[in-house]
């Protein structure tokens, strides 16, 4: 059963690597999970300020 969820590549230096897998590790999450939390709440701060995002469904 295929995924609807996209996968993506990031890459990060050494010392971000390293603080935000303490962070996810002191929230107790998940490094996928920690990383999806930022984007949403990026996004909602940017829909805050500048309207939502429509966004056409597959």
């Amino acid at each position: 059963m295929a995924s609807k969820e996209k996968m993506t590549g990031i890459r990060l230096s050494n010392d971000q690597n390293a603080k935000i897998r303490y962070i996810a590790d002191f929230n107790h999450r998940k490094l996928n999970d920690e990383f999806r939390l930022i984007v949403d709440k990026h996004i909602q701060a940017f829909e805050y300020e500048h309207g939502e995002i429509k966004v056409e469904k597959e």
